[in-house]
C-alpha cells in the first residue's frame, strides 16, 4: 500500500471510532424502561388487585381494558373509547 493510503485507512478508522459512541447511545435510548420493555418511557409502578400502573398516567384493568387517566381509552372486545 501506498503512504497515501495507509493515512486514508487511519482517518476512516479514526472517524469509525469516533462514530461509535453516537450510534451506541441511540441504541441505549431505545429501550427506555425495563421493568415494561417499551420504548415511550413509562415504567410499571404498581400491581395491585389485578390492576397495573404506569409512570405515564396509564393503567390496565383485569378485564384488559386500557386507561389514560381516569379515560377509557381501549376495550379488547372491540368497543374503543374516543
Amino acid at each position: 500500500m501506498k503512504k497515501e493510503d495507509l493515512i486514508l485507512l487511519g482517518m476512516l478508522a479514526a472517524g469509525a471510532v469516533l462514530l461509535l459512541p453516537m450510534f451506541a447511545k441511540k441504541a441505549n435510548a431505545a429501550t427506555s424502561s425495563p421493568s415494561t420493555g417499551n420504548t415511550y418511557g413509562a415504567s410499571e409502578i404498581m400491581r395491585a388487585d389485578g390492576w397495573t400502573y404506569y409512570t405515564d398516567g396509564t393503567s390496565i384493568d383485569p378485564n384488559g381494558r386500557y386507561y389514560s387517566g381516569t379515560n377509557l381509552v381501549y376495550d379488547p372486545k372491540g368497543m374503543y373509547a374516543n
